[in-house]
Protein backbone atom coordinates (compact mmCIF):
# COMPACT_ATOMS: atom_id res chain seq x y z
CA UNK A 1 0.00 0.00 0.00
CA UNK A 2 1.55 3.35 -0.96
CA UNK A 3 2.22 5.77 1.83
CA UNK A 4 1.60 9.50 2.02
CA UNK A 5 4.33 9.76 4.65
CA UNK A 6 7.16 11.92 3.30
CA UNK A 7 8.77 13.26 6.47
CA UNK A 8 9.62 10.11 8.42
CA UNK A 9 11.82 7.22 7.37
CA UNK A 10 9.99 4.17 6.02
CA UNK A 11 9.03 1.84 8.84
CA UNK A 12 7.92 4.69 11.11
CA UNK A 13 4.51 3.07 11.61
CA UNK A 14 5.93 -0.34 12.47
CA UNK A 15 8.40 1.19 14.95
CA UNK A 16 5.57 3.21 16.50
CA UNK A 17 3.49 0.05 16.86
CA UNK A 18 6.50 -1.76 18.37
CA UNK A 19 6.95 1.00 20.97
CA UNK A 20 3.22 0.97 21.77
CA UNK A 21 3.35 -2.77 22.35
CA UNK A 22 6.55 -2.44 24.40
CA UNK A 23 4.58 -0.15 26.71
CA UNK A 24 1.81 -2.75 26.87
CA UNK A 25 -0.90 -0.46 25.51
CA UNK A 26 -3.72 -1.12 23.08
CA UNK A 27 -4.27 1.29 20.20
CA UNK A 28 -7.21 2.78 22.11
CA UNK A 29 -5.19 3.31 25.31
CA UNK A 30 -2.17 4.67 23.47
CA UNK A 31 -4.29 7.02 21.35
CA UNK A 32 -6.13 8.34 24.38
CA UNK A 33 -2.90 9.06 26.26
CA UNK A 34 -1.45 10.72 23.16
CA UNK A 35 -4.53 12.91 22.73
CA UNK A 36 -5.78 11.45 19.44
CA UNK A 37 -8.57 9.15 18.30
CA UNK A 38 -7.96 5.45 17.67
CA UNK A 39 -8.40 5.99 13.92
CA UNK A 40 -5.55 8.53 13.90
CA UNK A 41 -3.35 6.05 15.79
CA UNK A 42 -4.20 3.36 13.25
CA UNK A 43 -3.34 5.72 10.39
CA UNK A 44 0.01 6.61 11.99
CA UNK A 45 0.86 2.93 12.41
CA UNK A 46 -0.09 2.26 8.77
CA UNK A 47 1.90 5.34 7.67
CA UNK A 48 -1.18 6.75 5.95
CA UNK A 49 -0.94 9.98 7.95
CA UNK A 50 1.82 11.90 9.74
CA UNK A 51 1.48 12.93 13.37
CA UNK A 52 1.65 16.47 14.70
CA UNK A 53 4.36 17.71 17.01
CA UNK A 54 1.98 17.66 19.97
CA UNK A 55 1.42 13.93 19.40
CA UNK A 56 5.17 13.28 19.28
CA UNK A 57 5.64 15.26 22.49
CA UNK A 58 2.88 13.27 24.19
CA UNK A 59 4.26 9.88 23.18
CA UNK A 60 7.77 10.97 24.15
CA UNK A 61 6.45 11.84 27.60
CA UNK A 62 4.95 8.33 27.80
CA UNK A 63 8.40 6.82 27.35
CA UNK A 64 8.43 6.21 23.61
CA UNK A 65 11.90 6.57 22.11
CA UNK A 66 11.37 9.35 19.57
CA UNK A 67 14.74 8.77 17.89
CA UNK A 68 13.87 5.12 17.38
CA UNK A 69 10.39 5.82 16.03
CA UNK A 70 11.52 8.66 13.74
CA UNK A 71 15.00 7.52 12.68
CA UNK A 72 15.10 3.82 13.57
CA UNK A 73 18.00 4.31 16.00
CA UNK A 74 17.98 3.27 19.63
CA UNK A 75 19.76 5.68 22.02
CA UNK A 76 23.23 4.67 23.20
CA UNK A 77 23.01 6.39 26.59
CA UNK A 78 24.51 3.55 28.61
CA UNK A 79 27.89 4.09 26.90
CA UNK A 80 28.25 7.64 28.23
CA UNK A 81 28.25 8.75 31.84
CA UNK A 82 25.68 11.14 33.30
CA UNK A 83 28.12 14.09 33.27
CA UNK A 84 28.85 13.62 29.56
CA UNK A 85 25.13 13.41 28.81
CA UNK A 86 24.44 16.58 30.83
CA UNK A 87 27.18 18.38 28.89
CA UNK A 88 25.61 17.33 25.60
CA UNK A 89 22.16 18.37 26.79
CA UNK A 90 23.47 21.79 27.81
CA UNK A 91 25.05 22.36 24.39
CA UNK A 92 21.83 21.32 22.67
CA UNK A 93 19.71 23.50 24.94
CA UNK A 94 21.93 26.52 24.34
CA UNK A 95 21.87 26.05 20.56
CA UNK A 96 18.14 25.44 20.53
CA UNK A 97 17.44 28.58 22.55
CA UNK A 98 19.68 30.68 20.29
CA UNK A 99 18.00 29.21 17.21
CA UNK A 100 14.52 29.98 18.52
CA UNK A 101 15.56 33.54 19.37
CA UNK A 102 17.16 34.16 15.97
CA UNK A 103 15.03 32.16 13.55
CA UNK A 104 11.63 31.83 15.20
CA UNK A 105 11.20 35.32 16.59
CA UNK A 106 11.70 33.96 20.10
CA UNK A 107 8.72 31.63 19.89
CA UNK A 108 8.46 27.89 19.52
CA UNK A 109 5.83 25.84 21.30
CA UNK A 110 6.90 23.76 24.26
CA UNK A 111 5.90 20.64 22.31
CA UNK A 112 8.08 21.72 19.40
CA UNK A 113 11.03 22.44 21.65
CA UNK A 114 10.60 19.12 23.45
CA UNK A 115 10.47 17.05 20.26
CA UNK A 116 13.39 18.88 18.68
CA UNK A 117 15.43 18.61 21.88
CA UNK A 118 14.74 14.88 22.24
CA UNK A 119 15.62 14.13 18.62
CA UNK A 120 18.81 16.21 18.81
CA UNK A 121 19.71 14.68 22.17
CA UNK A 122 19.41 11.15 20.86
CA UNK A 123 21.35 11.99 17.69
CA UNK A 124 24.19 13.71 19.56
CA UNK A 125 24.45 11.04 22.26
CA UNK A 126 24.60 8.39 19.56
CA UNK A 127 27.37 10.33 17.81
CA UNK A 128 29.31 10.92 21.05
CA UNK A 129 29.10 7.24 21.94
CA UNK A 130 30.85 6.53 18.62
CA UNK A 131 33.56 9.08 19.43
CA UNK A 132 32.24 11.74 17.06
CA UNK A 133 32.25 15.46 17.82
CA UNK A 134 28.99 16.80 19.27
CA UNK A 135 29.42 20.27 17.73
CA UNK A 136 29.72 18.91 14.20
CA UNK A 137 26.57 16.89 14.79
CA UNK A 138 24.76 19.96 16.09
CA UNK A 139 25.83 21.74 12.91
CA UNK A 140 23.63 19.32 10.97
CA UNK A 141 20.62 20.81 12.78
CA UNK A 142 21.79 24.44 12.76
CA UNK A 143 24.11 24.89 9.74
CA UNK A 144 23.80 28.70 9.66
CA UNK A 145 24.87 28.97 13.31
CA UNK A 146 28.03 26.94 12.64
CA UNK A 147 29.18 28.46 9.34
CA UNK A 148 32.82 29.39 9.54
CA UNK A 149 33.37 27.42 12.79
CA UNK A 150 34.85 24.36 11.05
Amino acid sequence: MPTQNETFLPGFGERLKEERKRLGLSQDEFAERAGVKRLAQLQYEKEAREPRTSYLAAIGAMGVSLSYVIFGKRPAESVLGPEAIRGIEKKIFDQLEAYVAEQCGGYMSSEGRYVLFEVMRSHCIQAASKGLDVESNLAAFFPKRFEGNG
